[in-house]
């Protein structure tokens, strides 16, 4: 009985401390929201409403003390998100990654340089882009389908709630063109989570940093400023997967996927490597390359392998497939895959990429 009364108690300790720790997390996801909102330098939507108000008080001062150029050099690097279609792969650059023969356009002579490390994405990305300021850092956030930002407003933790936490990418995401084109879609769809489509968010500043559990706003010559594409994992806790694979792993364990059956380990190895491919593809499309940035440092998570209950071994499996081909576009790549970090190493080390 005074066991029974212990365990009792200690439960309750915990969903106290997980309730504290959820409305700490949601009180930062409205801080964000309110300084993405306030500051011009953060908001999508800051730079028309700067242009009203140059406007409206334009004669009050002097051509001198507004310069065209450089307002719109700013305007270029407000934060936007585009949408990458699912079939829209970049099929020249395939080819020529592919047929690699004699010094194809965009592959890199060097030898590729991958790291798999147990950091999280969202730091790691913003300290790259500090330490590399002329080199384009893309990160990959493994995103809902249906729902901008997850479970970001309960307070959830996640790669994409950090990420909506600590940047102003969320405000990229519940723009009225990315809502229809990809979360309204999906969720009329019966397949919701069968979409390698993707979501390319462009001049995303991290301007915090989660610090023991608490996310902290940094000094401003602390902020990191990357771009982000975000792209839904398969769900393997009984969310829907596209209608082949819905049709191959069918049969299931106490709601489970037999993980043992090799046939539901293919099939979920191709979904991963689709996938992935899907990812890179739209890392590298041409019609968001920055000039003045022409090598990209690709970040990647453990993709699927939080809630949803990706096999770890099965997508390290299939990255390390993709890298056996993409690696060579980027100036390097990395995986942030925290306690996933000894099975990509394994995996990796046998596939003879690190």
């Amino acid at each position: 009985m005074k066991s029974d009364i212990e365990q009792l108690y200690r439960e309750a300790r915990v969903m106290a401390w997980m309730n504290d720790g959820f409305e700490m997390r949601r009180a930062a996801f409205v801080d964000t929201q309110r300084r993405v909102l306030e500051d011009a330098r953060l908001s999508p939507y800051s730079c028309a409403v700067t242009e009203t108000i140059l406007n409206s008080v334009s004669d009050d001062y002097e051509e001198d003390d507004y310069e065209e150029d450089d307002y719109e050099e700013d305007d270029m690097n407000m934060p936007t998100a585009l949408f990458c279609e699912e079939d829209a792969y970049r099929r020249e650059m395939a080819m020529e990654l592919l047929g690699s023969s004699g010094g194809c356009r965009g592959i890199r002579r060097e030898e590729s340089r991958i790291y798999v490390q147990r950091k999280g994405l969202v730091d790691t990305a913003r300290k790259l882009s500090l330490a590399h300021p002329d080199k384009l850092v893309v990160a990959v956030n493994p995103g809902s389908a249906t729902s901008p930002g997850s479970y970001v407003h309960i307070g959830a933790y996640g790669v994409e709630e950090n990420l909506c936490i600590c940047s102003n990418l969320y405000s990229t995401l519940v723009g009225e063109d990315i809502w229809k084109a990809f979360y309204k879609k999906n969720l009329a769809d019966e397949d919701d989570e069968a979409t390698n489509a993707c979501i390319y968010s462009e001049n995303i500043t991290i301007f915090k940093e989660i610090r023991e559990g608490v996310p902290q706003l940094l000094v401003e010559s602390e902020w990191g400023h990357v771009h982000v594409v975000t792209c839904a994992p398969p769900d393997m806790t009984g969310g829907h997967m596209s209608s082949p694979a819905e049709r191959v792993l069918a049969h299931k364990r106490l709601d489970k996927y037999d993980m043992t059956d090799s046939l539901v380990r293919t099939t979920l190895f191709s979904l991963h490597f689709l996938r992935g491919r899907a990812i890179c593809e739209c890392a590298l499309n041409p019609l968001w390359v920055d000039e003045k940035k022409s090598e990209k440092i690709l970040v990647l998570p453990a993709f699927g392998c939080d809630y949803r209950e990706n096999p770890p071994d099965i997508v390290a499996e299939a990255y390390a497939a993709l890298m056996k081909t993409y690696a060579k576009v980027f100036d390097t790549v990395v995986f942030a895959v925290g306690e996933h970090c000894d099975v990509f190493r394994e995996v990796f080390q046998k596939q003879g990429l690190t």
